[in-house]
């Protein structure tokens, strides 16, 4: 009950951040920052393939323990299907391991009449900082080639959202990267990469989050951001697969959904929302030259 009033609560004031209200501006900053999400929306309108907010999904194709394998094949078989349902793009940051432990689940993705991207989460799950440069160049590449795949993967997920070695990742051939840290704003530059930073996590606790979820995704609209959700497919099935989607990930995806075909909000890729914002920095760096 407590935590429910606290989710109203957290709606209701975000809906005055989403608002025209002289006391949105204000409200804004003070309010995500107890959310611990960082508010930096950019100076100037971002064209994100035709619209000036966009949202993406990456989703951690891992099983890092038993107990969560069929709960990762049951999850994945659902996110596919909504997928489809809802004509929405979804990074899977695959962890090699997983992918041939359960390549049945791993082809479902690939085999899914809408266009995933497929990125790379290591092959056996390690944390990046914690090894030296040869030992995780050798299992990325590993990962790489059990995904068998006709192009190299650009998009990178640390394994434990633990960061580090940045100039290696981008040697081997990354390009984009989810940061560990929530935040409101656009990609960001780290060591030659772009750094696209979540916004919700969701899980098990997100149970009766919907509104709050939503009213984020507004926020970012509003201030010409990016909305970035992730989880795994396993956090969906406690304690109910079918109740978790039809209560909080379903209206989710709806709403993100409907926001796209009223043309506020584009739904990309990791890899699709990094190419458009380094073409729409590009286009209007030219801007501000040709009027020099």
């Amino acid at each position: 009950m407590l935590s429910q009033i606290k989710r109203n609560l957290k709606s209701a004031a975000l809906a005055i951040s989403c608002s025209d209200s002289t006391l949105a501006e204000k409200l804004s900053r003070p309010l995500f920052s107890r959310m611990n999400i960082a508010f930096n929306p950019p100076g100037e309108k971002v064209n994100f393939a035709g619209t000036s907010s966009a949202a993406c999904i990456s989703i951690d194709f891992d099983v890092t323990r038993p107990d969560r394998f069929e709960p990762n094949r049951s999850g994945t078989k659902r996110l596919v299907e909504l997928g489809e349902k809802y004509h929405i793009p979804m990074t899977w940051a695959i962890c090699g391991m997983t992918a041939e432990q359960d390549p049945e689940s791993y082809q479902a993705v690939l085999r899914s009449e809408v266009r995933h991207e497929i990125g790379v989460h290591t092959y056996s799950h390690i944390a990046i900082p914690d090894h030296d440069d040869e030992t995780i160049r050798a299992d990325i590449e590993h990962c790489i080639s059990v995904l068998h795949l006709p192009y190299r993967p650009t998009t990178f997920v640390f394994p434990w959202n633990k960061e580090g070695r940045y100039s290696l990742i981008r040697e081997l051939g990354f390009r984009t990267f989810r940061g560990k840290w929530r935040a409101i704003g656009v990609p960001e530059q780290v060591e030659g990469m772009l750094k696209i930073s979540p916004v919700q996590y969701l899980g098990p606790s997100s149970y009766g989050s919907t509104k709050v979820i939503n009213k984020l995704m507004d926020v970012c609209v509003k201030y010409n951001s990016v909305f970035h959700l992730w989880f795994h497919p396993w956090d969906l099935v406690h304690p109910s697969l079918d109740r978790f989607c039809s209560t909080t990930l379903e209206p989710v995806l709806s709403h993100m959904s409907q926001l796209r075909e009223t043309g506020k909000m584009n739904i990309m890729t990791l890899g699709q929302l990094s190419e458009s914002y380094a073409s729409s920095q590009y286009n209007m760096s030219e801007s501000r030259v040709s009027t020099l």
